[in-house]
């Protein structure tokens, strides 16, 4: 079976995230389901992640956060073979995932598109609703070392000129869309872009491995892949340990020590029953407006789009 019409070009399927929008749960799926894909005509290159994670940092010219200097020489001219690997292909569909890419520059996205030629380069966004992206993004960042209480953090993104670049500045760097969009339209046709939507709340969590497998020509249920317990949520409280923690530690250990420590840590928290991470009602005005200023120019902009654009509205919370 091929996902790729016949007589068309061979394709390879760009994820390239966003983060913070279920990306983890989709490399782990398309990890362990290599041999099944490649049964459909769809490869997977790299057995592992960390292989295809390696080969995007050699392309955008970046540094692996965390990682010691021995890690990071292993990044170093990654990019040519693994592209080289993915147009030797036997496969018609190729598909690999990387949420780096969607801070690729169009210099990066162009030689990423002309490194894959002859084969269409079609790109997967997936999106998830302003609201639960906020919650999870700052989770992340103090799991990354940052002290700022989520009020904090939140009034920052609202408005960049009042914090830390490093917060909201860098929020946005990672979370605007339509700013990844223009990048890759660069080189990237309009109509070989796909936007995925996340679940709303209150639907099936594993939809999201359903609507990627819909893009990519898999049946629904093959890749509805658990979720990565090194990459799992945890509550409100577990948070906040984290947090006042990060600054009893600043400036005892190096980066990639203090990271290995927080995860450990993390991992012995998840499960516990605290309330989860909750953006207050009262910030709900202005997320509100931001989202339905990104739907309306998807709409406009007419993507092909998996799950429906009403996903990204989020639900107004319950005041406290």
């Amino acid at each position: 079976m091929s996902s790729a019409p016949a007589g068309s070009a061979p394709i390879v399927y760009v994820h390239i995230g966003l983060g913070k929008t279920g990306t983890s749960t989709i490399q782990k799926a398309l990890e362990e389901q290599r041999t099944a894909l490649a049964e459909l005509g769809i490869h997977v290159p790299g057995e592992k992640h960390h292989i295809t994670r390696r080969a995007v940092y050699d392309l955008m010219g970046r540094r692996i956060g965390g990682s010691d200097a021995e890690d990071n020489a292993k990044v170093s001219g990654t990019w040519r073979p693994f592209a080289e690997s993915v147009v030797a292909a036997d496969a018609p569909t190729v598909v690999f995932s990387e949420e780096m890419l969607a801070l690729a520059r169009p210099k990066a996205v162009k030689r990423l598109v002309q490194s894959l030629a002859p084969r269409r380069v079609v790109v997967i966004v997936t999106v998830r609703d302003l609201g639960r992206v906020l919650g999870s993004y700052w989770q992340q960042m103090v799991v990354m070392g940052r002290t700022e209480p989520l009020a904090e953090f939140l009034q920052s993104v609202r408005d960049p000129a009042t914090g830390p670049a490093s917060a909201g500045v860098g929020f946005w760097l990672r979370q605007d869309l339509i700013r990844t969009l223009n990048a890759w339209e660069t080189a990237v046709p309009r109509e070989d872009v796909r936007v995925v939507t996340l679940p709303a709340p209150g639907q099936p969590a594993d939809l999201l491995g359903d609507r990627f497998a819909e893009v990519i020509g898999a049946p629904a249920g093959l890749l509805r892949a658990q979720e990565n317990k090194d990459n799992a949520s945890v509550g409100m409280a577990e948070v906040e340990v984290l947090r006042r923690l990060n600054g009893l530690l600043a400036g005892d250990l190096r980066e990639n020590q203090r990271l290995h420590l927080m995860r450990v840590i993390r991992a012995g928290l998840v499960g516990r029953e605290s309330a989860p991470i909750r953006v207050p009602a009262s910030e709900y005005d202005w997320i509100n407006e931001r989202a339905t200023d990104l739907v309306a120019e998807l709409r406009a902009r007419e993507y092909a789009v998996v799950g429906s654009l009403d996903d990204l509205l989020p639900a107004a919370p319950a005041a406290a």
